[in-house]
């Protein structure tokens, strides 16, 4: 039993080893296309700990901990940092502030996708009233730290308008610092580019000391700054009870994107993405539920992976399984072409070659059989019949060793069946031949 189980299994590896060593060879030389799987941790950089950037920072940083990730946030001191940073590819990714990329970042950096508008406020001390930017010539103004998105666009604006260092004093300060100071009256304005969410400009809303500048020109800022858009604060949408703002007012507002390196693996792409449509769900003041993320004002190439999910939500893979699964398969589909080639063949061809080589073993008697039977018919006398003896002799003693498959031993017991029946005809044709010698004697 020992022996015919050993013959079948060099019997099987004779019929399906070339195959599986085929098969295993296509996947070696498929697994070298294969991307390699995501690494466990990335950097992004985020702003201020206060600012809106370092909010949403830390709600993608929980969805990346659910999925087996670790998200490092980097507070920097604003936009123009971050930009910094994802340039010196000292991070990942990073949000940036519509404005201040434009013709100036490097090729290698994509656009994600913009997550929400980010209006551009300028609080102005309880008895200032001006209906201008230029006004606030000969003014103290804060302006924002030094490499924060707000300082960028604020000395743009004011510019525009006739306001620079020469003619007010613009003082580098963050937004918490600058809040106190206006509050206090040491500051006659101060310019903050920030989510409607900021805990400072609902501080500022409701500040009997400072009120809200109203952009009059909102429609001509936009036509002139492409990455600036009109948008409109509705009437006790801070506060229906205080009824804060007391009235509608018209901001400009800059949009808030996320932007990485053009390298960066797709998994992880499709993981921010993901994170930027949780979070943004339910939309806000400007945008109304599931309008962000979105692919408009983007001041860069926007990445192919992260168009593909606004275009079309997350595959089929990221929809229904987990995502470290789905990821895997991802990227293991690219082994599914040779797979296919090869293996589809092969379920045609395995088959009809096993059966084949199977019935080879027993067929290939069939030959001798039919000489053996040939013989009787030939033979004059008995000794003519003696090569016939020994071929069917040889043929029984080699049956006996042959292994088939259960399935296939009804082959092998007709062909025995067959030997038996040529064996008796040799018997009979023996004693026909031996009577015929014996009369004629």
């Amino acid at each position: 039993m020992k022996e015919n189980e050993k013959s079948r299994r060099r019997f099987g590896w004779k019929i399906f080893g070339p195959s599986v060593l085929v098969t295993i060879l296509a996947f070696v030389i498929a697994a070298q296309f294969v991307r390699p799987a995501p690494p466990e941790k990335m950097r992004i950089a985020a702003g201020p700990a206060t600012g809106a950037y370092y909010g949403l920072a830390r709600r993608f940083q929980e969805i990346f901990r659910e999925e087996g990730f670790e998200l490092e946030i980097v507070e920097t001191e604003g936009a123009v940092k971050n930009l910094s940073l994802l340039e010196k590819q000292k991070v990942d990714a990073a949000f940036l502030q519509g404005g201040i990329a434009s013709g100036s970042m490097t090729g290698d950096i994509v656009g994600l996708a913009s997550l929400y508008l980010e209006p551009v406020w300028v609080f102005l001390r309880d008895d200032l009233e001006i209906t201008l930017l230029g006004e606030l010539a000969g003014k103290k103004i804060a302006i924002g730290p030094q490499n924060s998105g707000t300082h960028h666009l604020a000395i743009r604006l004011l510019s525009a308008n006739g306001v620079d260092v020469e003619s007010a004093e613009l003082l580098e300060l963050g937004s918490d610092e600058a809040a106190k100071a206006l509050i206090a009256g040491e500051l006659d304005a101060m310019i903050i580019v920030s989510g409607v969410s900021s805990a400072t400009i609902e501080e500022l809303l409701r500040s009997e000391h400072a009120h809200l500048y109203e952009w009059v020109r909102a429609e001509a800022y936009s036509r002139r700054r492409r990455s600036l858009s009109p948008v409109l604060l509705p009437r006790g949408v801070m506060s229906l009870r205080e009824d804060i703002p007391a009235r509608d007012i018209h901001l400009v507002a800059a949009a808030a994107f996320l932007a990485a390196h053009e390298d960066l693996h797709p998994a992880l792409i499709t993981l921010l993405m993901i994170a930027s449509k949780d979070a943004l769900k339910e939309g806000g003041v400007f945008a109304e539920p599931g309008e962000f993320p979105s692919s408009l004002y983007l001041d860069v190439p926007q990445s192919e992976e992260a168009r593909r999910f606004l275009e079309l939500g997350p595959s089929f893979l990221f929809r229904y399984l987990p995502f470290w699964a789905a990821d895997l398969l991802d990227r293991l589909k690219v082994m599914l072409l040779p797979l296919l080639t090869i293996l589809f063949p092969l379920i045609k061809i395995l088959p009809p070659m096993y059966r084949w080589r199977i019935r080879r073993r027993v067929y290939r008697w069939y030959d001798d059989l039919r000489r053996a039977d040939l013989m009787l018919e030939e033979a004059k006398t008995a000794d003519d019949l003696a090569p016939a003896r020994q071929g069917l002799a040889q043929i029984e003693d080699e049956i006996l060793q042959v292994d088939v498959p259960p399935s296939y031993c009804d082959e092998l017991f007709d062909f025995r069946l067959h030997l038996r029946l040529i064996k008796n005809r040799l018997h009979e044709r023996e004693e026909q031949l031996t009577q015929k010698e014996t009369e004629h004697e």
